[in-house]
């Protein structure tokens, strides 16, 4: 009994403990970059009441209310709400490089799509936790008219997000869904046949926005072509002048940064080579200056965390709350995995951040709120949930 009461105070420690490392290379990106930049003072006012925020929304989480039980009464509420907010995006959003992803409120700036992560996941998991057993008595077309209700809350979602062109949210949110289907041990036909589904949707998009309509959609397709060490033929490509900087200064820094890299005092990509680089290219900035040494470490980091869940949350027996935690963790990795992929250009160009390191308000406090989240389920798992 003693040695499992020290292993479960310890992963929970070792959780914790990755956050913490991940905001220390976050804090010190930021600092390290805006530092070179005249809006120093700014930086601090911004950061730091984003951080407030963040932590505000962890110290109601993992206070000693049983606050996640009121959760699913909420579902619906919150479901609306981040519907409500991706339209006012379409309405009133503020447009960047032929996206429209933000509502401005200046000084600051919040992402909907971001929020709609977390709405979407706790849907997925209450919904599946209510129709488990019946999930498992059906055939393969019962189960996809079982799950047709699942889909009225989230199309609608995901049909703002596209028309915002922010593609990479809606293929994380459709890998962590798969994600929990398979935790919550659907058959594997089954979610074969949604992922199938998914790849289609998915590919027709992109095939789509490369030949027609959006030309930033077509341009990133042909950066990828270009840059892409697996894509035969890159070098043929054309795309147009000053497009497709980042991803040929992204390979440039990787290689630069060599077994341990330069030092923050040789670093290049935080002078301007690499635009967004505290944000959509932080894993670039960590890997030029600390090698491949600090690449390895971040992710490591976040392999550590999905682990760490993992062994907490699995033996769970209220399946709500292993699914809403299990979702919320592999939707952190997702995310840092599409940032970390495109930073070496293996995936397609899309504006990700890396969680707790990148600048970035929404993502900064909803990835910490997602933490307190599982956090709250791993403290209380014995007293309140099992």
């Amino acid at each position: 009994m003693k040695r499992n009461r020290f292993s479960y105070y310890t992963n929970q420690k070792i959780f914790l403990l990755c956050i913490a490392i991940l905001l220390l290379f976050g804090f010190a990106l930021q600092i390290d970059y805006h530092s070179t930049k005249a809006s120093f003072s700014n930086f601090f006012m911004k950061y730091f009441a984003f951080l407030s925020a963040a932590l505000g929304v962890i110290l109601v989480v993992i206070s000693k209310i049983n606050l996640l039980k009121r959760i699913p009464k909420g579902i619906l509420f919150f479901n609306l709400i981040s519907l409500g907010l991706l339209v006012l995006v379409l309405i009133f959003g503020h447009e960047v490089n032929g996206a429209k992803r933000f509502l401005r409120f200046d000084p600051f700036t919040f992402q909907p799509s971001t929020l709609a992560r977390m709405a979407i996941i706790a849907h997925v998991a209450y919904f599946l936790n209510n129709n488990l057993k019946s999930i498992g008595e059906k055939n393969l077309g019962q189960f996809l008219l079982l799950i047709l209700p699942l889909f009225y809350l989230i199309v609608p979602q995901y049909t703002a997000i596209l028309i915002g062109t922010h593609l990479s949210a809606v293929a994380i949110s459709i890998l962590t869904i798969i994600a929990m289907f398979w935790l919550a041990g659907v058959r594997k036909r089954f979610i074969g046949s949604i992922l199938l589904i998914g790849i289609v949707g998915f590919s027709a998009i992109i095939i789509a926005g490369s030949m027609t309509g959006k030309a930033f959609r077509s341009t990133r397709v042909s950066i990828f072509r270009k840059y892409c060490w697996y894509m035969p033929g890159g070098s043929d490509i054309k795309i147009k002048d000053g497009m497709g900087n980042q991803a040929r200064e992204s390979i440039i820094a990787l290689k630069a940064g060599g077994l341990v890299g330069v030092g923050s005092s040789k670093g290049l990509a935080k002078h301007n080579y690499i635009s967004d680089v505290h944000t959509d290219y932080a894993f670039t900035m960590i890997a030029e200056q600390g090698g491949f040494v600090a690449g390895i470490v971040i992710i490591g980091l976040y392999v550590v965390i999905l682990i760490v869940t993992s062994k907490e949350l699995m033996g769970i027996k209220n399946n709500y709350l292993k699914l809403l935690g299990m979702g919320l963790a592999f939707n952190i990795f997702l995310n840092a995995f599409v940032h970390i992929g495109v930073n070496q250009c293996i995936i397609f160009p899309t504006g990700q951040t890396l969680p707790f390191v990148s600048w970035g308000g929404t993502s900064f406090v909803v990835d910490l709120a997602s933490a307190a989240v599982i956090y709250n389920i791993m403290a209380n798992k014995g007293k309140l949930y099992a």
